[in-house]
C-alpha cells in the first residue's frame, strides 16, 4: 500500500462529526485517491483485498460487512462552522454513492461534491497528513488528534496552542461524555498520546486549565516531533540542497517563526530555482540562508 499524502483544508479539520476509525480510514483512502487537479471527482475504488488491508480485516470477511461500513457513511455529516460568526455553518454528507463489482471484487466510493473545495488545495489554508500513519491508527480519536497537530506544526518540528474545553470535546465528537476530566484523560487523551508517539512519533503533552474555575476550561497543547527529520521543514530545506548540518545549525540559530515565515514568503521561488520576476537562483541553499538572516534582522 503505497504513502500517500492527504490533503485537508484546515477549515475541515476543525469541522464537528465523529467517524469511526473505519470510516475514518475508507474517507482518508479516497482523498489520498483523489488528484489536485480532480475537479470532476470521479469515484474513488478500493479492491477487496486492499479494503481488508486498509480496515485491518481478516482474509475472510464478508463482502457484505465491508459494504456495511462504507453504507454507514451515509448517515454521517460533516459541520463547519465560521468562528468569527457563531451561527454561520455548513453541513454536508461524506458520499453521494458506492457500489461493489464482484467481477473485479473492487468496491466504488463517490465522496460528496461539497468536500470538493475542502479537498482540492482550493483555499490558501491547507494541510498535508500521511496516509500511512492515519491507516497505522487504531483509535478514531487519535485520527482527530493527528489532524489537528499536524495543522498546527505546519510542517516544523513543534507548536504550541490552546483550545476551549467543551469546543475540543465536540469536535472529537465526545458530547456530553467524560464529565470528569480524569476519565477524558485516561480514557481519550493518554491513548491517543500513546499512539501518536508510537506512530506517528509525535510527543504530545496536554495541560488543563481551570482558570478560577471549578471545571476545566482550557487545555493547552504541546505538540514536538521526535525525529526532526521526519518534519515537513527538514524536507523542504534538504531540496534547497543543505546539509543536515546546515539544517541543525538553522534550527539553533532561528526561531521557528523566523523559519515558517522565510519559507511562507521564498519557499515557492526557491523550490522552483526561480524568483517571481524570472531570475535564475543559482544555489537555493545560499538564497534561503539570505532571506532568513535578512528576516531574523527585521531588513524585510
Amino acid at each position: 500500500m503505497e504513502n500517500r499524502l492527504i490533503v485537508k483544508d484546515n477549515h475541515l479539520i476543525e469541522s464537528k462529526g465523529h467517524l469511526t476509525i473505519y470510516e475514518h480510514k475508507i474517507l482518508a483512502w479516497c482523498v489520498a485517491k483523489l488528484d489536485k487537479n480532480d475537479i470532476n471527482f470521479n469515484v474513488c475504488e478500493l479492491t477487496r483485498k486492499e479494503a481488508i488491508l486498509l480496515l485491518g480485516f481478516p482474509e475472510n470477511i464478508s463482502i457484505k460487512r465491508i459494504s456495511d461500513l462504507i453504507g454507514g457513511m451515509y448517515g454521517k455529516c460533516i459541520e463547519i462552522r465560521d468562528p468569527k460568526k457563531s451561527d454561520d455553518y455548513h453541513r454536508f454528507g461524506l458520499i453521494t454513492s458506492d457500489g461493489y463489482s464482484s467481477k473485479t471484487q473492487t468496491f466504488s466510493i463517490k465522496i460528496s461534491d461539497d468536500l470538493k473545495p475542502f479537498l482540492l488545495q482550493l483555499r490558501a489554508n491547507f494541510t498535508k497528513l500521511d496516509l500511512i500513519e492515519i491507516l497505522r491508527f487504531k483509535r478514531s480519536h487519535t485520527a482527530k488528534f493527528y489532524e489537528i497537530c499536524k495543522k498546527e506544526l505546519m510542517g516544523m518540528n513543534e507548536a504550541y496552542f490552546e483550545r476551549d474545553m467543551s469546543e475540543f470535546k465536540d469536535f472529537l465528537g465526545l458530547k456530553d461524555n467524560y464529565k470528569k476530566y480524569k476519565d477524558l484523560k485516561k480514557w481519550v487523551f493518554a491513548p491517543s498520546i500513546k499512539e501518536l508517539k508510537e506512530i506517528a512519533g509525535l510527543k504530545v503533552t496536554i495541560t488543563p486549565s481551570r482558570y478560577h474555575s471549578r471545571e476545566y476550561k482550557k487545555l493547552f497543547f504541546d505538540v514536538e516531533v521526535l525525529d526532526l527529520k521526519k518534519s515537513g521543514v527538514w524536507f523542504q530545506l534538504s531540496s534547497f540542497g543543505l546539509t543536515e548540518e546546515q539544517i541543525h545549525d538553522i534550527f539553533k540559530k532561528y526561531s521557528n517563526n523566523e523559519i515558517r515565515v522565510a519559507l511562507k514568503k521564498y519557499g515557492a521561488q526557491i523550490g522552483s530555482g526561480h524568483f517571481d520576476n524570472g531570475t535564475k537562483i543559482n544555489s537555493k541553499a545560499a538564497v534561503f540562508r539570505a532571506k532568513l538572516k535578512s528576516i531574523s534582522e527585521r531588513k524585510e
